[in-house]
This record gives C-alpha cells, structure tokens and sequence, in this order.
C-alpha cells in the first residue's frame, strides 16, 4: 500500500466534522436519489472530485460509477492523544475506480505519540458490499489518471 507519512507539529484546537446521511449527490439530476445498488460513496478530507470543488460540500459524497479524480484537503486534523491536532498537507490526488455499492475513503491519521511533533498517515481505500477492504493508491504520474479516465466499469 503506498502511503505518505508527514512530520508535523502539534497545534491548537480544531474542529473537524462530518456530514451526516448518505452525503452529498455529485451526479446529474440529485433531485431524483439513486438506488444504493447505482451509487458509490466516498468519504474522506476532499478538497475536489472531477475538479469541481467541494470543500464546503462536506465530507461524504454519493457519485455514479466510473472513474473520479479526488484531490485531498490541505487542511486535515483530528483528536488524538493530548487533544486536538491539526496540519497542512500538500493536496494528493487518487484516481478512484468506482463500482456501484462500493464505499471509497480517504483517512488521515497521526503517529501515537505525546510529543509535540509527530507524523501524518493519509491512505485511501475501498470496501466492497462485503466489508472487505483493499487499499487504493495515489496517482503517481499523469499516466495513472489518464488510465483511470480510460477505465469503464
């Protein structure tokens, strides 16, 4: 699993939330829900899918299958030992391969430690509707999007 680690320094507090439902619908006619057997899920510190941004959509997204382009938040944190933490991250991008009924997440996590500084984990999965969970890597190169845009499920 290919996976960015990060030192970063413990800061104040911040607030990181959660959209709550099934998240917000980034496919034509949301007016009109789609069965979950149509749609995928994501969720995660998303900065934009498709180049559309969506920072101020949320944290959960439902789209249609296919292939989307996900760039992670800059901004990430969370509550750890000692409180709260947050950092500032280069923006990451996944070419994600949806399937219908599929659920993809972006996590960020910290290195268990008290001391004031420490390093960051950002990952991104897929869980199928068994539960069973693979990890999904980063676009290491154009060519990988352009794979991805390529790819039909």
């Amino acid at each position: 699993m290919r996976q960015r680690s990060v030192w970063f320094l413990l800061v104040g507090l911040t607030a990181c939330g959660t959209a709550a439902g099934r998240g917000y619908p980034l496919y034509p006619n949301p007016d009109h829900p789609r069965a979950p057997t149509e749609i995928a899920h994501l969720a995660g510190p998303i900065s934009s899918v498709d180049g559309v941004n969506v920072a101020d959509k949320g944290r959960t997204f439902v789209l249609l299958p296919g292939c989307h382009i996900v760039v992670s938040s800059t901004s990430v944190g969370g509550e750890g030992q000692g409180g709260w933490w947050s950092a500032h991250l280069p923006p990451y991008t996944w070419p994600f391969r949806m399937k219908a009924g599929h659920r993809y997440k972006i996590e960020v996590d910290r290195e268990d430690s008290s001391a004031p500084v420490f390093r960051v984990f950002i990952n991104a999965s897929e869980q199928d509707a068994t539960g069973a969970r693979q990890p999904v890597a980063m676009a290491a190169s154009a060519t990988d999007v352009d794979n991805c845009r390529n790819w039909a499920p």
